[in-house]
């Protein structure tokens, strides 16, 4: 599904389109799953950069800004997942609303965590045990290549739950961890696809394993059941959209191109949504002659747009493309 979002016949126009909306979903969703939730219209006007005053609007709109270097990063080709990307996750997200002391390091001993922003209070681990585990972390995600990239993110994504490496923003670096990671490694849609819709339609859920996943360590199976449903679910409406802009925009291009009337337009939207239309159903949809229909249809035939089936009275036709 991935590849064929990637390879649709898309303008620019219809990817910025599909980019615009996953960007908008991501920022609502996310502001969830770090328990701040924004609506819809406030991640909008976020994702335009109209930021509303508060520190919580600032860390959303912070996000922003991580997705775009994420985006970026994996566009050029030269994007990694290692130590030093994640710390500067850590330092996009904490701009200007966290103590500059705070960001783009591992805690140490001395440091006490910051709970603001957090779902769940952290499961007290020692420092130096997190500074020696996220380099085993990075090295199993980098070296089990025979494990899919999807499982292997959703074990960065509970590791580092557990582990608690920052004493600041810990749940949103976590999150934008597991989004690079994705990417890197080809699975994350190329910002086309919101990667938090996928825990979306069960929240609770989510929020339950998060709680048992620092409590007790385990619920993994779980999370992971729950972000692959989700994650197939939210590729599939994306690849859905995109095949249907690819669609339309072909049907522009071709109604430019052979002068095809209002009614044949209509035509062709209309069988988008139905399997078939007859010519009597033709004449009374735009209510015209049984001559002006034939005419009609018999020109989308000779065009390619249209394939006729059936004889006589039960003549019908059906979309090339459907055919």
């Amino acid at each position: 599904m991935l590849s064929d979002i990637r390879h649709a016949d898309l303008s620019t126009v219809s990817k910025g389109k599909l980019i615009d909306v996953a960007l908008v979903e991501n920022l609502h969703y996310f502001s969830q799953v770090i328990n701040m939730p924004i609506t819809r219209g406030e991640a909008k006007r976020i994702s335009v950069g109209k930021i509303p005053v508060g520190k919580e609007y600032k860390v959303v709109a912070n996000y922003r800004s991580a997705m775009e270097y994420i985006r970026n990063v994996c566009n050029t080709g030269i994007g990694e997942f290692n130590y030093a990307e994640i710390m500067h996750l850590n330092k996009l997200l904490g701009a200007g609303v966290g103590d500059e002391w705070d960001l783009g390091r591992i805690r140490t001993p001395g440091d006490s965590i910051n709970e603001t922003y957090e779902p769940f209070p952290p499961k007290k681990i020692d420092a130096l045990l997190v500074s020696k585990t996220i380099p085993e972390l990075l090295f199993y995600l980098d070296k089990n290549v025979n494990v899919h990239p999807l499982i292997r993110g959703v074990v960065l994504l509970s590791d580092l739950i557990q582990l608690y490496p920052f004493t600041y923003l810990n749940a949103a670096t976590v999150f934008a961890s597991f989004e690079l990671f994705l990417n890197v490694k080809d699975v994350g849609g190329d910002g086309l696809v919101p990667i938090w819709s996928s825990v979306a339609e069960d929240t609770n859920a989510f929020f339950a394993y998060y709680k048992d996943i620092i409590s007790t360590g385990k619920a993994i199976d779980a999370l992971l059941e729950l972000i692959v449903v989700g994650w197939h679910r939210a590729v599939e409406g994306v690849r859905r959209e995109a095949v249907k802009m690819s669609y339309n925009e072909e049907i522009k291009g071709r109604a430019k191109f052979l002068n095809l009337n209002h009614r044949q337009l209509s035509t062709l939207r209309h069988l988008q949504t139905h399997i078939k239309i007859t010519r009597r159903e033709y004449m009374s949809l735009f209510r015209v002659s049984t001559m002006t229909g034939y005419r009609d249809l018999t020109d989308m035939v000779e065009k390619k747009l249209l394939m006729v089936n059936g004889h006589g009275r039960g003549v019908y036709y059906v979309l090339v493309t459907k055919a």
